[in-house]
């Protein structure tokens, strides 16, 4: 055998061992360039560039870039060869349809950017690059950031979205609170925990501001007095109260601040009531602020128990201060008083007739018995006397 015949076998070699190596890289990590794998639980129609369809279900298959994917029930994960992952599904009367590229193309329903941060995936206009989990609807042009930060190039002048904020994909729109359904499964998974936590929040907001009394509850000093912690943050001032802030929100935005880390305490207190007024639930604002529930909860029950001392009614009541009328006033004024009632009980006894006089207890007997013996002496003709 030549050497000529010996490179070339080598060069065959060569070829077969390249084919075999993208081939089970394709197989045991992920798919190669150009191409994309979806893996599906329920089933899915992909569509060719030739217009040609075929259909996954329960399974796994590899799809190359401009070919169509929709998810006609259940759900599927489509994984790129950087390792950006993305879950498609059915819901009600929507599927998700995407074109498969890099990025992929959301043509209608929604898709969630799982993982290989920073991800990028487009939906009409938009482009939208996530460190973080990230929901886009085609449908209503709207991009929902669950956690951590978007680049969103291609629509407005809105270069990021933060984590727990939606964006209108439209001109002139500005990011707003993210909005929670409890019968989505996304939201359920990953805002579902801080929603219960927030419901409790709201409840206690509720209870402080119905139980204080009138007029407390309205300055810094107040709830320095009933949260210690704000002692630290002598940079909240006065003027950071808002007074028609009822007092339970004031009390569960302050727990929040004072166990937050990011930022100085002032920073905090704005951007949790900044966000709380925009109308973000309380539990997305303390994970907003990357707060644990335990520790808000504590403070606030301490704070609840603090005030119920603050403002509790004396137990004895004082005598009143005597009160001086000057004689040349012509006007008096009643000292205030204690007023205590007593009932009195009378007995009436009825007195027996006063005897008449020069006579005794007997009389009314001794009288009518000797009227009676005189006229028998006159019957029997004696003399009565």
């Amino acid at each position: 055998m030549t050497w000529r015949a010996v490179l070339a076998g080598c060069a065959a070699l060569v070829l077969v061992a390249g084919v075999l190596a993208v081939v089970l890289r394709e197989d045991a990590h992920g798919p190669g360039p150009d191409h994309a794998r979806i893996e599906v639980d329920g089933a899915a129609t992909v569509t060719a560039a030739d217009g040609s369809t075929r259909e996954v279900v329960d399974g796994d298959e590899v799809l190359a870039f401009g070919e169509q994917v929709a998810m006609t029930s259940g759900t599927g994960v489509l994984e790129l060869a950087d390792g950006s992952t993305y879950e498609l599904r059915a819901r009600e009367d929507t599927a998700t349809l995407v074109a498969v590229g890099a990025p992929p193309r959301v043509l209608g329903g929604e898709l969630l950017v799982l993982d290989g941060f920073p991800a990028q995936v487009s939906v009409d206009t938009a482009t939208l690059t996530a460190q973080g989990a990230l929901r886009v609807d085609a449908d209503d042009l709207v991009a929902s950031a669950y956690a951590g930060r978007s680049r969103v190039t291609g629509v407005g002048d809105v270069a990021e979205l933060v984590g727990l904020r939606r964006l209108v994909l439209v001109a002139g729109a500005a990011p707003e609170p993210i909005t929670y359904d409890g019968t989505d499964e996304w939201d359920r998974r990953f805002l579902g925990e801080a929603v219960a936590f927030g419901e409790q929040l709201e409840a206690l907001a509720r209870g402080y501001t119905s139980d204080l009394p009138p007029g407390h509850g309205r300055s810094m000093s107040f709830f320095r007095s009933v949260l210690p912690a704000l002692e630290e943050a002598r940079e909240l001032g006065e003027d950071l109260l808002d007074p028609a802030r009822p007092p339970g929100e004031t009390l569960v935005g302050a727990a929040i601040t004072v166990q937050g880390r990011r930022g100085t305490a002032r920073q905090r207190w704005q951007e949790v009531f900044s966000f709380r007024d925009a109308g973000a639930p309380w539990g997305l604002v303390a994970l907003d602020q990357g707060v644990s529930s335990a520790p808000v909860l504590d403070a606030i029950e301490l704070a609840i128990g603090a005030s119920d001392d603050a403002t509790a009614a004396p137990t004895t009541t004082q005598p009143a201060a005597p009160t001086t009328v000057d004689p040349g006033d012509t006007t008096t004024t009643p000292p205030s008083t204690v007023t205590t009632t007593t009932t009195t009980t009378t007995t009436t006894t009825t007195a027996p007739p006063a005897p008449a006089p020069g006579g005794g207890i007997l009389d009314p007997v001794v009288g009518p018995a000797s009227d009676v013996l005189v006229e028998l002496l006159e019957v029997l003709g004696l003399d009565p006397s």
